[in-house]
């Protein structure tokens, strides 16, 4: 019944959807997260206001999944994402770096060359991805560094350096 529900707020798709699809990202049955997840993925550019207040959730899965349908949207919410990468759940900064590779603004490069230093394997190689995507030479030093030092992400920062090398050379 409350996957139904869900469903048919996605249906509605404006901005009177958003507060309720929210709230079912809180439900106790996964797919009902998930397809209110979706559902806000669908909606788009309305639901990102709401979910930026809800990156601050107490809740580390509601966190998790607003992360997750932002990196989606593709939000230009950077200022907000910027905060999220010292997210004390490494699933939820790793998806803000990756939000904030596929935003692609210069604002991130800092914050996330210093996530290249984050505790967490995972979160330093999405951050890496990010920097790729963004391009930017500022974190080449940074980069080269990670793909000697660090095993677990040293294909991630090879490809960064990859692409920032390309777009750079182009320039």
């Amino acid at each position: 019944m409350r996957w139904r529900a869900v469903e048919s707020l996605e249906r509605i798709g404006d901005v009177r959807a958003v507060e309720p699809l929210i709230d079912a990202m809180r439900d106790l049955n996964e797919e009902v997260r998930k397809r209110a997840a979706e559902a806000l993925v669908n909606i788009g550019v309305p639901a990102v206001g709401p979910l930026i207040v809800a990156l601050h959730d107490q809740s580390e899965n509601m966190r998790w999944y607003a992360a997750e349908v932002l990196v989606k949207i593709g939000t230009p919410a950077v200022e907000p994402l910027i905060a999220v990468l010292r997210d004390p759940d490494k699933g939820v900064r790793g998806l803000a770096a990756s939000a904030l590779g596929a935003i692609g603004d210069a604002r991130a490069v800092e914050p996330l060359i210093a996530a290249l230093r984050d505790l967490d394997g995972w979160v330093r190689g999405r951050a890496a991805e990010a920097l790729g995507r963004i391009g930017d030479a500022r974190a080449l030093l940074e980069l080269e560094r990670l793909a000697r030092k660090d095993m677990l992400v040293a294909n991630a920062a090879r490809n960064a350096i990859a692409r920032i090398r390309q777009r750079v050379d182009k320039a």
